[in-house]
Parts: structure tokens; C-alpha cells; sequence
């Protein structure tokens, strides 16, 4: 027997955290100290603890073969047709103009013309043998043309009840439009899930994230988060640059506040326009703070959703990599992903016809099958189960070698962080006993 090659140790609380089971143990100083030797024996162990190693996978058979497993997995999941996900972008306009945007925004709205391409296509799709269906609602700001949301809406309710099929949808929005009202709306549609962006406390979110009219959106988008759907799932995001790096605890203290089960956050470095000379600031600081801010969330019983990613049972670092993604534009254009909307996009890979069916560049698709096992630093990391080559995208229009950071750079943090999630809900579920 040998020690599984996903076994990521943390000393600070003496854990053992396996990539690719997801298990999770807690270990005492003499084990701790035979399983991290650099020639651990396991000869040293009781026998009733290696036997519980062995279950867990934390130890697996000599001729195991870690690494096929996760290839199987990753290529299976990555072709198989079990979920139709479907990023749409009912307009390509923004009400905001925030000062890192990379997308260049254009006067275009998703029209019925394109509304019926849109509905062709996806019946033609979801007979194919899939069982769920998932929409998520982008832009642009996707609220500047609820007409379109509602109209596809309804249409893939009747067709998923129709056959059969599961649907639920999500929504990715600035959050100044998504009123009380509107996500009474929206959740009526089903969308149970909505992404939005608060980037510090009022004068620092202002500054950042102005609307057209130069006019602050923080109230605003705190008004509707105070005042939100308690069904819908909400997940804030920050983006993260040296600019506002020392206001991020603010967002915990207005979510707080909130009381809110059902959200949670999110920080992400600031990727700016390739076109653009916004300077982000020095990574490693950067990433210092954001593991702060994430220790905070949790302490506060807030939810982290990049610790949600390492308990996960998906091979996959995005939703970018499944075959049956697509993103489609208010014109009908076919992307997979892209750093803006425009017929030089790299991300551009086909088109919608009248009649519904695809047009796909098999050239342009093939760039974006990414390979993660093609990649030797990937095949010999601890964490590839989990991070599965990182963002493709930034490969292919940065040339870089663009690792998940907080796994890379900070992977013991993110073990103790996953440990301080899983101590709150044994708290929880003990306090309800």
C-alpha cells in the first residue's frame, strides 16, 4: 500500500485533505508526523487506522492508478449529455461603467428574430438525451431586456415539462435592476440562483462601479440585497485590485447584517482589458488579503464559495469546459468564452441558423478542448482534481500557465479554511440535536 499522490497535509491543524475523494482528517502529532516524513512509513501506524485510511482512500493499493481514474472522470464528464447549460446574453448594453470592465458593450438586444433561432436550437438540443436543462442569464447587464428573459423563459418551462426534463436557471447581474419586484419575477421563471457584484463599502463600490450617469450604484444594489427573495440563492462577488483591497471586510459587515442563509462570497483578482493599462496591483499581497477576507467570512458563519469547489464531485474548473456549453449572444453567435463579443473574439466558435441548428468551427472548438493531462506541472499537482488546468480562456489569450492561485499559491490556507466550514456545520448540526 502507498499513500494516495492527492494528499494535501496542513500543520497548523494537522489535517489530511484528499483532491480527489474530497475526505477530510484530523490528524494527532506522531501520525501527522509518519504520513508528511518524506519516506513515510506506515508501519507506524495502528492497524485500525491504516485500515480507515485505506476506506477513505487516503492510502490506496500499490498498482492503483490515481491519475487514469481522474482522466476517465474529467473526459466523461466533460462529453457526456446529461446537462444542457446555456449561458444567454439578452443584451450586449450595460447601465454601468465600471472603471476595469474588459467587455465592450454594444447597443445590440437579443430580438424575437433571434428569440425563435434561440428556441429552435435548444429544442433541437434537448432531445438529444439530456435530463436537465440550465440557463444562465448574462450580459451585459441581462436585466435591460427582461422581455427577452421572460419569453425564453416560458418557452423552456413548457418545453422542459413537456418532456420531461429538469429546468432550472441562474442569473449573473450588477444588481441595480434586480429589485424586489423584478426577482419576484425571476424566481417565478426559476431562477434560483443570482450572482452580483459589491466591490467595498459605499465610497469605494461607488468609485468602481458608477452608472452611466456618473451617479453611485452601492444603495441601490444594497437596497435590493436587503430586500431580496429569500428563495433565491445570492452570491456576492468582489473584484479585487489594489484599489480596494482595504475595504473588503465592509462587504462582510453589510451581509452580516443581512442575515442571509442563502448566500454567499466570492473574491476575484482583477483581470483587466488585454487592450487596457489598468494596473491591478502585486499578486501576492492581493492573494494574502483575499485568504484573510475568506477567514473572516467563515469566523462570521458566512458562506465561501471556492471552498464549495473543493468538496465538489465535478472534474471540471469551469463551466467552460463541458462540450455541451455554449454561450449565445443577442445575435446569435456561438461562444465559449471570451474576453469580449466581437467577430475577432477567440472565443467565437459558431452560429445559430433560422432553423435552429448549429454552426460550429470544429477549429475554433478544438482550442478550447482543453487538456489538463497534456500539461506536466497539472499531472504532477496535488490539486489537479480540483483545479483541472485552471481557466483555459487565460491560456489561450494571455499565454499563461494559469493555475486556481488559491490552490497553487495558498493550499494549505484553503485546507484550514475548508476545516473552519466543516467545524460550523458539525456546530450546527449538534446545536439542533
Amino acid at each position: 500500500m502507498k499513500l494516495s499522490n492527492y494528499n494535501v497535509f496542513s500543520l497548523n491543524s494537522r489535517l489530511m485533505f484528499n483532491t480527489k475523494t474530497k475526505g477530510l482528517a484530523v490528524l494527532n502529532e506522531k501520525d501527522y508526523i509518519a504520513l508528511t516524513h518524506t519516506s513515510p512509513n506506515l508501519s507506524q501506524l495502528k492497524s485500525e487506522f491504516i485500515a480507515e485510511l485505506y476506506e477513505q482512500e487516503f492510502i490506496v493499493d500499490d498498482d492503483r492508478d490515481e491519475l487514469s481514474e481522474i482522466k476517465y472522470c474529467y473526459w466523461k464528464e466533460k462529453f457526456e449529455r446529461n446537462v444542457l447549460h446555456l449561458t444567454i446574453m439578452p443584451t450586449l448594453r450595460c447601465n454601468f461603467n465600471c472603471i476595469y470592465c474588459f467587455e465592450e458593450h454594444q447597443e445590440i438586444d437579443m430580438d424575437m428574430v433571434s428569440i425563435k433561432r434561440v428556441q429552435n436550437m435548444v429544442k433541437n438540443l434537448i432531445r438529444k438525451g439530456y435530463k436537465k436543462l440550465t440557463v444562465d442569464w448574462y450580459g451585459g447587464e441581462p436585466l435591460l431586456n427582461l422581455t427577452c428573459i421572460k419569453e425564453l423563459s416560458e418557452y423552456f418551462i413548457k418545453l422542459c415539462d413537456k418532456l420531461g426534463i429538469m429546468y432550472t436557471a441562474s442569473i449573473t447581474t450588477n444588481g441595480y435592476a434586480f429589485t424586489p419586484s423584478v426577482q419576484n419575477e425571476l424566481f417565478a421563471l426559476k431562477v434560483v440562483d443570482a450572482q452580483l457584484t459589491i466591490d467595498g463599502d459605499k465610497e469605494t463600490h461607488d468609485k468602481r462601479r458608477a452608472c452611466l450617469s456618473g451617479e453611485g450604484s452601492y444603495d441601490v444594489i444594497k437596497y435590493n440585497l436587503e430586500n431580496s427573495h429569500p428563495d433565491i440563492a445570492i452570491s456576492v462577488r468582489v473584484n479585487v485590485d489594489k484599489n480596494n483591497v482595504s475595504s473588503l471586510n465592509s462587504i462582510l459587515d453589510l451581509l452580516e447584517k443581512l442575515g442571509r442563509n442563502n448566500t454567499d462570497v466570492y473574491a476575484c483578482i482583477v483581470t483587466p482589458s488585454l487592450q487596457g493599462t489598468y494596473e491591478v496591483g502585486t499578486y501576492g499581497t492581493l492573494m494574502s488579503s483575499i485568504i484573510d477576507f475568506y477567514n473572516f467570512a467563515t469566523s462570521s458563519h458566512l458562506k465561501v464559495s471556492r471552498t464549495h469547489c473543493m468538496i465538489t464531485d465535478q472534474y471540471a474548473a469551469c463551466i467552460v469546459d463541458s462540450d455541451s456549453h455554449y454561450i449565445i449572444s443577442p445575435d446569435c453567435k456561438i461562444y465559449k468564452c471570451g474576453e469580449s463579443y466581437n467577430e475577432a473574439d477567440p472565443g467565437k466558435v459558431g452560429l445559430i441558423s433560422e432553423d435552429g441548428s448549429l454552426s460550429l468551427d470544429l477549429s475554433q472548438i478544438a482550442k478550447w478542448t482543453k487538456d489538463p493531462f497534456a500539461i506536466q506541472e497539472c499531472k504532477e499537482c496535488k490539486f489537479l482534481p480540483i483545479c483541472m488546468g485552471g481557466c483555459v480562456m487565460k491560456r489561450l489569450t494571455r499565454m499563461e500557465n494559469n493555475c486556481s492561485w488559491e490552490f497553487k499559491d495558498r493550499p494549505h490556507e484553503m485546507v484550514e479554511l475548508l476545516y473552519m466550514v466543516v467545524q460550523r456545520g458539525t456546530e450546527k448540526q449538534e446545536s439542533h440535536q
